[in-house]
């Protein structure tokens, strides 16, 4: 009943908006559970026979597929306080670790120079900055009501921290390893190395993050580098004719994320926004100026892990929703730089790059390849 109600509700709505421009719908418009009037007499009647025909089916008892073993071995499972499920980084595989081996990897990678412990942090101080910002963005004209409230946001619960979780790069043990796991002639006796992902979910710069993602992203798929998916990749190449003997370079920017300095990311950022084309938003563009500041609130990147408190003091956290463009939009400059330097630049046939994977075709020898790097 709850289900057709709400797509009873749906069809009213169409019937009373469904002539209005939908394509034109705000970008942070959020969801909204208006109620309308009775529509036409077809469409009611149409619901009421609808809902007639629901209350006559026969519903019958559901039907638990588990044995008996099965449902005790996962009861145990869930009520084992000292074992820990992930996905892994790569593949979809369910990954189960002991809680202090686990914990061991994740303080392992917080020992760095990219993050510091500090005392719990005051959230709510953060969050009224933030909303001192976002009224005088308004005040200013810059934002219109539906944004404001987007960035204010709904919840009557205060702020959250983030949460730290690891996704194990299973891809990374070597095939004898694998092999005598699934031969169950070895153990493996601690994680192999994982990505650090930190949950921006409900924190208090989550909706400034989307903000800022919505109005840089149209800037990064205008880069002439950029690509998409591999379904992209492959149109832009199978095209191509190269000679016989030229090179295909493939490379990879290490920890691209966490080894960005977070100023050069906000430079980076407004220096690409200036070129932003209003074409591309259907909304009024804030100014650079506003968005730079907006993107300085990302510092405040904190979050915890075994009931410690951490910051990140370099880079974009893996989990902030607008930290894969911003990233982009620097990767972009420092590459382009290089190939600017590059003597054999006149070269270079393609050059495209998705996130930190990159792709060159290039008529040079080895030795000239190497120079580039």
């Amino acid at each position: 009943m709850a289900d057709f109600n709400e797509f009873a509700r749906k069809l009213r709505c169409r019937f009373h908006f469904g002539n209005t421009e939908s394509r034109g719908m705000h970008p942070f418009r959020q969801k909204s559970f208006y109620e309308p009037t009775p529509a036409c007499f077809e469409l009611e009647n149409y619901l009421d026979l609808t809902k007639f025909e629901l209350s006559n089916l026969d519903f019958r008892n559901n039907y638990y597929n588990f044995t008996k073993e099965q449902q005790l071995g996962l009861r145990s499972l869930k009520n084992m306080q000292d074992i820990i499920f992930s996905k892994s980084d790569k593949g979809g595989a369910i990954v189960i670790s002991k809680k202090t081996h686990y914990i061991k990897e994740g303080l392992r990678q917080l020992n760095s120079i990219h993050y510091t412990e500090i005392q719990e942090p005051n959230l709510l101080l953060i969050k009224n900055n933030i909303q001192t910002q976002i009224s005088k963005m308004f005040d200013n004209g810059e934002i219109d009501g539906i944004t404001l409230d987007f960035l204010r946001g709904s919840s009557k619960r205060g702020p959250r921290l983030g949460r730290l979780f690891l996704l194990p790069k299973l891809h990374k043990l070597s095939e004898l390893v694998i092999q005598g796991i699934k031969k169950q002639t070895m153990t493996v006796n601690e994680l192999p190395p994982c990505r650090p992902i930190i949950s921006q979910c409900n924190s208090v710069t989550e909706r400034v993050s989307k903000f800022i993602d919505y109005f840089v992203i149209p800037i990064v798929k205008r880069q002439n580098s950029y690509i998409r998916d591999s379904g992209d990749f492959i149109n832009k190449i199978e095209n191509l004719r190269p000679d016989r003997d030229c090179l295909l370079v493939s490379f990879d920017c290490t920890s691209m994320y966490t080894n960005m300095e977070f100023n050069e990311l906000i430079h980076s950022v407004g220096r690409a926004y200036n070129s932003a084309v209003k074409e591309d938003y259907p909304i009024k563009l804030p100014s650079c100026e506003t968005i730079k500041s907006l993107a300085t609130e990302l510092k405040n990147n904190y979050f915890e892990f075994n009931d410690r408190y951490f910051v990140q003091k370099i880079g974009a956290s893996m989990g902030s929703k607008c930290s894969p463009e911003i990233c982009d939009i620097r990767a972009f400059e420092v590459i382009n730089e290089i190939i600017e330097k590059y003597k054999y630049k006149n070269k270079i046939l393609f050059y495209g790059r998705y996130r930190d994977d990159a792709f060159i075709i290039a008529h040079s020898s080895r030795e000239e390849v190497e120079e580039f790097f």
